[in-house]
């Protein structure tokens, strides 16, 4: 199954701060010690990054986004929680119900 079901719109999402993080031409780079992996991010992916550098609901997320980009809403959520997913997967991200 899926992380993405283990969010609601009043999931708490918030950085593993675990990982060392820059900004370079105005995207944002990761990078896991652990892992040995870097990590880049798009302008949109940026902002997501920006946002949970402190916790964040999943609806205030997705309202910021919303209001910050062109595009539908349900596409947005649709696309962020894609995104969270893969966040999630390489361990960038906690949820906290």
């Amino acid at each position: 199954m899926s992380d993405t079901s283990k969010i609601d719109p009043q999931t708490r999402i918030s950085r593993n701060e675990d990982h060392v993080s820059s900004e370079i031409d105005g995207e944002t780079v990761l990078m896991s010690i652990e892992k040995g992996k870097y990590y880049g991010m798009n302008d949109i992916g940026s902002r997501i990054w920006k946002l949970l550098a402190e916790p964040i609901t999943f609806q205030d997320l997705h309202d910021t986004l919303v209001k910050e980009f062109e595009g539908d809403s349900e596409q947005i959520r649709i696309d962020t929680l894609h995104f969270l997913e893969g966040l999630k997967k390489e361990d960038l991200v906690r949820y906290n119900p």
